[in-house]
């Protein structure tokens, strides 16, 4: 497709853990940080996670879009995905 490689859903997962694991450093910090289920959702990357004893869940969005819109290049190729 002209050169232009799109986002694969596993980098974005990759993306979303990573962010969820910062914020979770900056709630509770020092608190360990423990990945349980992922749910499966449309609109964004949804995690159970287990912070310091806690269940909770995780929720990340990819620039306010619906994750198929960002797979389709809504909002440009990987790379301008991930600098965003």
């Amino acid at each position: 497709m002209n050169g232009i490689v799109l986002p694969q859903p596993a980098d974005l997962f990759a993306l979303s853990a990573d962010r969820i694991r910062r914020a979770a450093a900056g709630l509770w910090p020092g608190e360990p940080l423990t990945f349980a289920d992922h749910v499966p959702s449309v609109t964004g990357y949804v995690h159970r996670v287990r912070v310091g004893g806690r269940d909770v869940f995780a929720k990340d969005s990819f620039l306010g879009l619906s994750l198929v819109s960002v797979l389709r290049g809504v909002a440009g190729d990987r790379n301008m995905v991930e600098a965003a």
